[in-house]
């Protein structure tokens, strides 16, 4: 029956269309952007600079800055006019310079922060959690395309009532379909993972993964002592969550709603209207309110951003935001997949009598 559902799913044009449209997406957007940095002297030079840091790495230190900066300088003039077309990691090093070039104290670039620092690369790593979120949004918008009438299809077309003539056929189907509907999801969700990972992994070889998130610049004030190779694995739980408990949620919409269309477009909204830049209009800027916005789906799949978020007080335990959404989505998973087994599914009026 599992492989009836999977045929029945990907029989529709709309499911076919969007899931070869994402994987097409991705895999282009990872071929045109990337494939350039993997030959020639382009290749050469970012190994050079990776070499440069990797030689430096350790705990941040005003001399061990003062001895990067010497070697940075010696760098830029082999290879002048490369550099500023690259976009490369020294120009975020500019945070540690004042604006006669001195190497600031470290304290003075992290006031805030009151744990050791580790120096090293970090491009590899923030470009590729940058981008991460959009990859996995467009898993998002394939689940309430592809499963927001994975019931209230059969409702529509009749087949509910010829189940209901088969001895436990509504039960089967329902867990047919939840099975398939997981597969699928998860499926697409490690290849929106796994290839830009490769990727990203052949090109900088995951070089500076034991360096401080504080390292980049937009995270400079953060809280968290985390380095990329925690965030990383932080990331990979967070999303898998996230996507699991999103599609949880729009499998108990599509149980309940009374057509295909109203199912899509609740899942939508829940997804895409509730973000802080939609709801600060007409929110008048609500600090709190926009706190509890940023906790819709959409937004923290961006582990970047949750990590430069100042961490709260509950009960005296400060917890980091990273840490709040990991909770707060393992609950909605739990309490989804409890109403949807246990209740949903085994309504009396789904099964045969």
């Amino acid at each position: 029956m599992l492989r009836e559902e999977l045929r029945k799913l990907f029989k529709r044009r709309l499911v076919w269309v969007v899931f070869l449209g994402i994987m097409i997406l991705i895999g282009v957007s990872q071929c045109y952007y990337k494939l350039g940095y993997f030959s020639g002297e382009r290749f050469q030079k970012l190994q050079e600079q990776m070499a440069l840091f990797e030689k430096h790495k350790g705990e941040l230190t005003e001399k061990r800055l003062e001895d990067f900066f010497e070697d940075s300088e010696r760098f830029a003039k082999r290879n002048v006019g490369w550099v500023s077309e690259s976009g490369w990691s020294f120009e975020y090093m500019e945070q540690f310079l004042d604006e006669d070039g001195e190497v600031l104290w470290v304290d003075r670039v992290f006031p805030g922060v009151h744990f050791p620092i580790q120096f090293g690369d970090f491009e590899g790593w923030t470009f590729f959690l940058d981008e991460l979120p959009g990859f996995i949004k467009f898993v998002l918008i394939f689940i309430a395309v592809a499963f927001s009438s994975l019931f209230t299809y059969e409702r529509e077309c009749g087949m509910q009532e010829i189940l209901l003539c088969a001895k436990r056929g509504r039960q089967r189907c329902v867990r047919a379909k939840v099975a398939g509907a997981f597969l699928v999801t998860n499926g697409l969700y490690l290849f929106a993972l796994v290839f830009p990972g490769a990727v990203s992994l052949m090109l900088y070889r995951g070089i500076g993964a034991d360096t401080s998130i504080q390292m980049t610049p937009w995270l400079r004030q953060s809280q968290l002592e985390m380095n990329y190779g925690e965030l990383f694995f932080h990331t990979i739980f967070l999303t898998f969550i996230v996507i699991n408990a999103i599609l949880v949620l729009t499998l108990i919409v599509s149980f309940l709603a009374k057509s295909p269309m109203t199912a899509m477009c609740i899942t939508l909204g829940l997804l895409f209207l509730l973000r802080p830049d939609f709801m600060s209009i007409s929110l008048n800027e609500n600090e709190i309110a926009n706190r509890i916005t940023a906790m819709t789906p959409v937004n923290v799949l961006d582990t970047m951003n949750l990590a430069k978020q100042m961490p709260v007080m509950v009960c005296g335990v400060k917890l980091q935001w990273i840490t709040i959404a990991e909770m707060a989505y393992s609950g909605v998973l739990a309490l989804g997949g409890i109403l949807l087994f246990s209740v949903l599914a085994k309504r009396q009026r789904y099964d045969a009598s």
